[in-house]
């Protein structure tokens, strides 16, 4: 039988308000306008669950296209409604790109109609949970139980901020804990709203119309209190910080009845500046003597609390709650980072200040007072500081600050330099550089320029290895990537994290290049490593798990890479959520493993499900919607519908090449899917032109040896092959045939490609360009891997085999697995039975039977 022709398409693989009381008045008190039982847009209001600063949240249904109960967020008159909508309509896209279980989702925006007032409201997902801090009085959860949940909340916070995405108005209440399975999970509510309500945060709209700040001064970074424009995501780790605070004492680091005992905006913002919390531990020791009992759902009995507060957990904190925000955590998820070393009984980044800056601290805030006894003054301090714990914190705070500033310095000279190469006004400078040359220009001074900072050297090659990549160039990258994992090897161990994500990408890397066994051995070796690090559910895990499926895949091994691909996808569906875009690539990839399979509806309903969620949570032209277009594309046209693959495959090239570029492999694989689908609608010669097409760029900027180019060269030769070899095409048949004999022979290459290569060199026209001899032994090699992998292809195997042994001579032989193939053929390999008969009573007969 003809071969079956390769299907090139590219799998993802895997690269790391306040809630109310039920029953209350259901109308909105500023308004004195009745919603339950309104509808607005598609969404009809059931029940006032709780009013806010900005406005009062309802209970409601969504009745189309999906029934969901959903809240809605109704803003309260005297906020310019069209400024809020045209702010929110440009802040909305980047909000839909966060997806994240600790994350409440938004899921639509608009204005009530007229007649309720036309204001903007806000859809998002219904949380049914109780604010963090309520929780913890009513659950009591132990110290390690909170520390866990505020591990969770600046997972979310991360999530958020690596999208651009700053709350800026992190609080208890927009916290609400659910209990799922048993288990509590946070989720952070009203992302983004604060910013779409407000825009970027000035002196002038620090205030709202009604006088209220925007944004709760208990957890208010000082730098928000003054209303700097200048804001950025350690405002929300501050939050964090007060938020960690108040569910260790039960009470915010700054007392609510201080902060509000002054109206005026002066008096706060001069409290939030300059007034220091006492630490955790103090202020329960303060209770103590006080005997306050303001502290509530304390998680254990005070002095013991007091005591178990004292040293880290007080260090993490007040890292957090620095005036100045440079002394924070950088990011949400180096605190989180620290908690969990403090979980671990291992070493906190977090350390006391040192005394130079305590003593510039203090000198700033009594400049007057202070001047004329300076010098005594810090002589004095420093001599206290110079004796003991003290002086040894300050060298060893001094050395990690000198370390950091050296390391930040040398990044920010390479990353100038690199950038300096694109101005046409430096010396050789052009302004037409690509960046392919500026990645060039900077991977050669990195040889010479961090000898003394391995790390550092190991960051930038890896950001180097992945941009060529993304680019195409394979080969390039590796180097780099070979380079970041040697050295993150020799200094970081074989276990670190970092570690194991560069060996993750090489193993990436070498599936992407067809490298199959060096890539086998890579994947387990991540994949091992990442379960005894991270667990099996983590992301990166499962991320490395759907590469093993893929891996699989391509070795032939089609029931263990589906078995794989289903245990992936259940786990990104338990941790990471329906709408993930590793998610949804796992559900492409299984949908292509039951296409092979001939599992067509199951394949459909997976694919309309990726595709509905990749443009629906990230854009029409993210990869993943393009991919899951292309797929579908290939889906129809093996089940007829010839004219809408077409369209639909030639929307996905045109988008491809605007993004990606013609030499890119994305691009040249959707090339090849579309003369895949021409070749089916029975349009030969065009398909032949796309695949040569496709060859000539794929084997100019991928290289002989890659997958898109052996996949494009098979399929050229069936496009030939389908014409009868036309007389014109022979000098392009001699070589794409010695192109793919050569690269059969390799080792490790994939049962598919060792069957077709055999058959195309038994039928090949003129018969000068046959070769039986050499078609035999990759006959065999493809089903002794069927074989050992239950490859649901081996009939098809067993029928080259067939051919090759009677071109050999052997009849007998040939009769034996065709028969066998025969007994073996599917349903979607009907039409090849009669055929496959002809060619058994031909065997038969030169055998004598």
């Amino acid at each position: 039988m003809p071969p079956l022709p390769e299907d090139p398409t590219q799998n993802l693989t895997f690269d790391p308000s306040g809630s109310g009381a039920a029953g209350a008045d259901p109308t909105v008190a500023g308004a004195g306008i009745v919603l339950n039982g309104a509808t607005i847009g598609p969404y009809r209001v059931l029940s006032l669950l709780g009013e806010g600063g900005f406005g009062d949240i309802y209970l409601a249904e969504q009745a189309a296209p999906v029934r969901r109960p959903v809240a809605l967020k109704v803003i309260k008159p005297g906020m310019d409604s069209r400024q809020v909508v045209a702010r929110f309509e440009q802040e909305r896209q980047t909000l839909a790109l966060m997806d994240h279980p600790g994350l409440a989702r938004i899921y639509d925006a608009g204005v009530t109609p007229p007649a309720l007032g036309s204001r903007p409201y806000f859809a998002m997902e219904l949380v049914r949970g109780e604010p963090i801090h309520r929780y913890c009085e009513h659950e009591h959860p132990t110290l390690e139980e909170r520390v866990r949940l505020m591990i969770q909340v600046c997972a979310a916070v991360q999530h958020a901020h690596m999208r651009g995405i700053i709350h800026r108005d992190l609080k208890p209440s927009n916290i609400l804990v659910e209990t799922v399975d048993g288990k509590p999970v946070p989720k952070v509510i009203d992302f983004g709203v604060a910013k779409a309500l407000h825009g970027p945060l000035s002196d002038s709209t620090l205030h709202t119309e009604a006088g209220q700040l925007v944004g709760t001064p208990e957890y208010m970074a000082p730098e928000q209190a003054r209303g700097s424009v200048d804001i950025d995501t350690r405002a929300d780790v501050y939050a964090l910080g007060a938020i960690l605070y108040h569910l260790l004492t039960g009470v915010p680091p700054l007392e609510s009845s201080t902060l509000r005992g002054g109206a005026e905006r002066g008096f706060i913002q001069k409290l939030i500046e300059e007034q220091v919390p006492p630490r955790p531990s103090d202020r329960i020791a303060t209770q103590i003597r006080t005997a306050d009992a303001s502290a509530r759902g304390a998680p254990e009995d005070p002095r013991t609390l007091s005591r178990r507060l004292r040293g880290d957990l007080d260090w993490i904190v007040m890292k957090c709650l620095e005036k100045e925000r440079a002394r924070r955590y950088a990011s949400a998820s180096e605190l989180a980072a620290d908690l969990e070393r403090y979980l671990r009984n291992e070493p906190v980044t977090a350390g006391p200040p040192s005394a130079s800056y305590r003593i510039g601290k203090f000198v700033r805030r009594h400049r007057v007072a202070v001047i004329g006894v300076a010098g005594v003054a810090v002589a004095l301090v420093l001599a206290a500081a110079g004796t003991g714990a003290g002086m040894a914190w300050a060298m060893r705070e001094r050395s990690r600050a000198e370390a950091a500033r050296r390391d930040s310095d040398a990044v920010t000279n390479f990353l100038t330099d690199m950038l300096a190469s694109v101005d046409p006004s430096e010396k050789g400078g052009r302004r037409d550089v690509t960046v392919s040359e500026v990645l060039d220009r900077a991977a050669a001074k990195l040889a010479s320029g961090f000898e003394d900072r391995p790390l550092i050297e190991a960051r930038l090659r890896h950001a180097i290895a992945n941009s060529l990549r993304a680019i195409g160039r394979l080969d390039d990258s590796e180097p780099h990537l070979r380079r970041a994992l040697e050295l993150r090897r020799a200094h970081l161990g074989a276990n670190h994290l970092d570690t194991l994500r560069a060996l993750a990408n090489l193993a990436s890397l070498r599936l992407e290049q067809g490298r199959l066994s060096e890539a086998q051995q890579l994947t387990y070796d991540a994949v091992e490593g990442l379960r005894a690090t991270l667990g099996p559910d983590h992301a990166m895990t499962l991320g490395v798990m759907n590469n093993l499926a893929q891996l699989y895949e391509r070795l032939g091994r089609a029931a263990d890479a589906k078995s794989i691909q289903r245990e992936v996808l259940d786990g990104q569906r338990r941790t990471l959520g329906d709408a993930h875009e590793y998610t949804l690539g796992s559900m492409l990839n299984l949908a292509s493993l039951h296409q092979a399979d001939g599992e067509f509806d199951q394949a459909r309903s997976l694919l309309n499900e990726a595709l509905d969620g990749f443009r629906r949570h990230h854009g029409p032209d993210h990869p993943g919607t393009l991919l899951a277009q292309s797929n579908l594309a290939m889906l129809l046209s093996a089940r007829g519908e010839h004219d809408a693959a077409e369209s639909l495959q030639r929307g996905v090239l045109e988008s491809r090449r605007r993004v990606l570029g013609e030499e890119h492999p994305g691009t040249i694989g959707t090339l090849t899917n579309l003369g895949l689908i021409l070749g089916r609608a029975g349009r030969a010669p065009e398909a032949e032109e796309t695949y040569a097409r496709a060859w000539n760029l794929a084997r100019d900027h991928l290289g002989p040896t890659h997958p898109t180019t052996v996949t494009t060269a098979l399929n050229l030769l069936a496009a030939l092959e389908a014409q009868g070899w036309p007389e014109r095409s022979h000098t392009t048949a001699a070589r794409v045939l010695a192109a793919v004999g050569a690269l059969a022979a390799a080792p490790d290459a994939p049962p598919l490609t060792l069957n077709n290569t055999a058959w195309f060199m038994l039928t090949a026209e003129p018969a000068e360009l046959r070769n039986p001899t050499g078609a035999l032994p990759l006959a065999r090699r493809a089903v002794e891997r069927a074989r050992a992998d239950n490859n649901p292809d081996l009939w098809m195997y067993l029928d080259t085999l067939a051919k090759a042994e009677h071109a050999a001579g052997d009849a007998a032989t040939a009769a034996a697995y065709q028969r066998e193939a025969i007994t073996l053929i599917p349903p979607h390999g009907e039409r090849f039975r009669d055929e496959m008969r002809e060619r058994l009573e031909m065997y038969e007969a030169a055998a004598g039977r």
